[in-house]
């Protein structure tokens, strides 16, 4: 995964710390006039393994690297997906993150 800095490349869903070991925050640029956003995690075989939906639009939401029912995920690394709405459009910003405990 790519570190990038505040003033490098705003399209980038980036996570804190990298690698991540028992909670990350995942963070990515906001949207101007943003009002919904839904942030998704896959595996590398394409599996959703965690999601958090209608989220407050913000910066950052906090991942406490378990999958959906709750349990430790595994080892790996993790596709990272985030949707920003307004009324008028819908950005989508991509990432990856790895899990080493």
């Amino acid at each position: 995964m790519d570190i990038v800095s505040s003033t490098e490349n705003k399209s980038k869903v980036t996570t804190w710390p990298t690698p991540i070991k028992e909670t990350a925050r995942i963070v990515y640029p906001p949207m101007d006039g943003a009002t919904g956003l839904s942030v998704r995690i896959y595996d590398l075989a394409g599996n959703l393994v965690w999601s958090r939906e209608d989220a407050a639009p913000g910066q950052a939401v906090s991942w406490g690297v378990d999958d959906r029912a709750g349990r430790p995920v595994p080892n790996g690394v993790y596709v990272l997906l985030v949707e920003q709405r307004s009324p008028s459009e819908t950005k989508t910003i991509t990432g990856k993150t790895m899990v080493s405990r």
